[in-house]
């Protein structure tokens, strides 16, 4: 006697069950790694990044099953996805009414990759209404620093400390407050990158800056290079008694060991939009930028800058001081 094939229905909620079972197992990956940090192991928390990518397809599959009326069976896996997902590094607190009277900054942070030659976008950017206070910029080249040297420009940010490279890891910061005690840090090493330090004058209050764009994790040499530079440079910020923002393009994700291990005194400002690799005219997987804050600033608002035409887009925050 043959054997009946499964029906398409049957044969479809299985494979949707399978599909939400290995989305949540996946997104374990996050926790793991954090727990387990032998540097055999380092390229495990690779798979944690994509906690959107898991959770995106997971809820796709219970919609599914939820059609087919077999929701019941999911709650497991569907909780776990749930519970990975939400576990991240506190972020600011929300401002309040009675804030209204203090001083706030528009925060942006953008990677412009180190390919680019068309700076219109930016400079459209920089000129138009919803143009950032204080810019953080990754990739930063000699092509760049010219697009922005404008006499438009240069009226709208005033204030600037610019250390442009050939290769992904030039810096600038871009401002329209005053700056000082500026210091811009050469590695010191190989898998060490440039770092930027200055101070900035908002309302008679000074501001810690630190723009960071650390190594990619393709190793593990990387990987613990990147995590101590975000390590060291948090708890110098933090130790200090002035408010502090730290901005750049981490290469983490907010559910990784990275960020986590960053000092709890300085709090995730950017919220969680997906920035990289901004393909197909916006969609994007991981949110790799971020901006930090210190307990001195409350968060208005977080969202995603225009598209600049590289393969980041720009974290915006709105922030006002305590």
């Amino acid at each position: 006697m043959s054997k009946t094939s499964p029906s398409f229905p049957t044969l479809l909620r299985s494979r949707a069950r399978l599909l939400l079972w290995l989305c949540a197992l996946a997104s374990l990956s996050a926790p793991l790694s954090r727990l387990i940090r032998l540097d055999a192991l380092w390229a495990l928390e690779l798979f944690g990044h994509w906690q959107w990518l898991y959770l995106g397809l997971g809820m796709l599959c219970l919609a599914l099953l939820l059609m087919l009326r077999d929701g019941w069976r999911c709650l497991v896996p569907t909780a776990m996805l749930a519970l990975v997902f939400a576990h991240q590094p506190t972020s600011l607190p929300a401002a309040q009414e009675g804030d209204a009277k203090e001083p706030s900054l528009l925060v942006a942070s953008a990677n412009l990759n180190l390919a680019s030659r068309d700076f219109q976008p930016l400079q459209r950017w920089l000129l138009g209404e919803q143009a950032p206070d204080l810019l953080f910029l990754q990739e930063f080249t000699s092509v760049a620093q010219q697009a922005l040297a404008s006499d438009a420009l240069r009226l709208a940010y005033p204030y600037r400390v610019e250390a442009p490279q050939a290769d992904p890891f030039g810096l600038a910061i871009l401002s329209r407050h005053p700056l000082s005690d500026i210091r811009i840090v050469e590695p010191a090493g190989a898998q060490q990158t440039l770092r930027l330090h200055a101070s900035m004058h908002l309302a008679e209050r000074r501001v810690a800056l630190a723009a960071l764009h650390p190594m990619p994790p393709l190793s593990s040499a990387f990987a613990r290079a990147r995590d101590q530079t975000l390590a060291e440079e948090s708890e110098r910020l933090a130790q200090g008694s002035n408010a502090a923002l730290m901005a750049g393009d981490f290469n983490a994700t907010p559910w990784s060991r990275t960020l986590f291990g960053i000092d709890p005194r300085l709090q995730r400002a950017s919220g969680l939009a997906p920035t990289w690799p901004n393909a197909f005219g916006g969609l994007s997987l991981l949110p790799l930028d971020h901006v930090f804050a210190s307990g001195h600033w409350r968060r208005i608002d977080a969202g995603l800058g225009p598209d600049l035409g590289s393969d980041h887009r720009p974290v915006v925050v709105h922030l006002q001081l305590r």
